[in-house]
């Protein structure tokens, strides 16, 4: 049975069961504890009976020597005793050996007690090393928890303080835009009215027909009004055609092209047989007065750019004037073009792939308001009109228009070679095909908004 325990101990102490190895090799020590105990005393027993023997053995011997002492045999006493002396020297060395070898055992034992006893100390070392440690990394996780929570928790309350300041801001932007909404209706319902206004005093196109039949007027302002305007009247034979674009556009510009209609209206009105040079001089003169221009004032730079005829249905003679913006005129190529004053302003283009030659009669280099040449006459260019012409007064939206797939300007060039394309159809089929072009190059590409006001008068012969 001790040496079941002892093997038991043996497994459980090389598979590491601490607890079993110490339970088994306790059981161990208490068996042989008993084994020992129990040899010992047999041994004893045994020793007590040698012992018993020897006793006897000594008293016989004893007696041998009282005889032996009476008959005074000194030798065989002397031979006893030593025999006496050795057999106690034999018992004593016996139990010394017994003695060294217990001893030696409980060494042995005790050594692996102490053995097991470190081993069990180291362990329960390391787990309390352990615990420590996992304790360390619970109190370090703990606190960076906390402080993590106090940190979201102050930046919620930042968030909150936030997005009631946002709340706050929204009402108020809403409240704002509310404003606005109301104010921009307002302003555009007055704007709306304005361009009510500003129509009512250009020339019907119904009564524009009926003088002129075979005419055009492409009108395409920028925004509701506009600072571009055109202006048509018969004056008994006469028809007098203006294109005219105003400084700025907008509500500006339309306030320009008011003051402009309402002085056209009086010069024209008051007077007969005026020339075309004398009524822009007038107008320039009337601009300046009524807006208070100076020369030397940069902010009053106010006025127009325009272009001016005066047809005469019955004599087929053409007077033109213009303040900046020029004639254009289109001709069958095998009819002369004879103006009655030669200058240098006059501009004929004739194409080899066409049938017809393009005339452009440029305008002085001067606007009808304030200007550096503002004491000087504009120029007045005549010539005869011929059946199939086409007359083209018009101002610089429709050129600097950006479209196209790389976004630039229509340019003068484009705008010369589609009228070169299209003046032999009727004016409304000419109308038509330019309203189509322009929205054709505004949305090719990224698309393009309109950039100016635009204006276009056409005049078929």
């Amino acid at each position: 049975m001790m040496l079941n325990y002892k093997l038991l101990y043996e497994i459980a102490d090389s598979q590491k069961n601490n607890a079993d190895a110490y339970k088994y090799f306790m059981l161990y020590i208490e068996l042989r504890d008993e084994k020992i105990f129990s040899e010992t005393k047999e041994e004893a027993s045994i020793l007590r009976k040698k012992y018993t023997v020897e006793r006897t053995k000594r008293e016989e011997t004893e007696n041998i020597l009282e005889i032996v002492e009476t008959e005074k045999d000194s030798l065989v006493i002397d031979t006893i005793k030593k025999s006496e002396q050795i057999s106690q020297l034999e018992i004593e060395k016996k139990h010394q050996q017994e003695k060294i070898e217990w001893q030696e055992k409980e060494f042995e034992f005790n050594k692996k007690e102490s053995e097991f006893n470190k081993n069990l100390a180291k362990k329960r070392q390391r787990i309390i090393i352990l615990i420590s440690i996992i304790g360390i990394i619970m109190f370090v996780v703990a606190i960076a928890s906390y402080r993590m929570y106090k940190k979201i928790n102050s930046k919620n309350k930042l968030l909150i303080s936030q997005k009631q300041e946002i709340e706050v801001q929204r009402d108020e932007i809403h409240f704002q835009k509310k404003d606005i909404e109301d104010k921009n209706q307002h302003i555009t319902a007055s704007i709306n009215y304005a361009s009510y206004i500003q129509t009512a005093m250009l020339p019907p196109y119904a009564d524009v027909k009926k003088s002129l039949n075979d005419m055009f007027v492409l009108f395409k302002p920028r925004d509701i009004v506009s600072g571009d305007y055109y202006w048509i009247k018969q004056k008994g034979d006469y028809q007098v055609i203006i294109a005219a674009d105003s400084t700025g556009h907008g509500v500006p510009g339309a306030f320009m092209s008011i003051l402009g209609i309402s002085i056209l209206n009086r010069i024209i009105d008051n007077q007969n047989n005026t020339s075309t040079s004398e009524i822009l001089n007038k107008m320039r003169h009337s601009v300046i007065t009524s807006l208070h221009q100076k020369k030397n004032d940069s902010k009053s730079k106010d006025g127009f750019d325009l272009a001016m005829i005066i047809y005469n249905k019955k004599t087929k003679q053409v007077e033109f004037s213009g303040a900046n913006n020029p004639l254009i005129l289109l001709r069958n190529k095998n009819e002369d073009f004879n103006p009655f004053i030669e200058n240098e302003k006059i501009k004929i283009l004739e194409n080899e792939n066409n049938t017809s030659k393009l005339v452009e009669i440029k305008g002085d280099k001067m606007p009808i308001g304030v200007h550096v040449y503002d004491n000087k006459n504009f120029n007045n260019f005549i010539f005869d009109a011929k059946k199939g012409d086409c007359i083209y007064l018009f101002s610089d939206g429709y050129q600097d228009q950006f479209g196209g797939k790389k976004g630039t300007k229509f340019m003068t060039k484009n705008f010369k070679k589609l009228l070169l394309s299209i003046h032999e159809k009727s004016a409304a089929e000419q109308k038509n095909i330019l309203e189509n072009k322009l929205q054709e190059w505004m949305n090719a590409g990224k698309g393009h908004s309109q950039l100016d006001d635009i204006l276009i008068i056409g005049l078929k012969i």
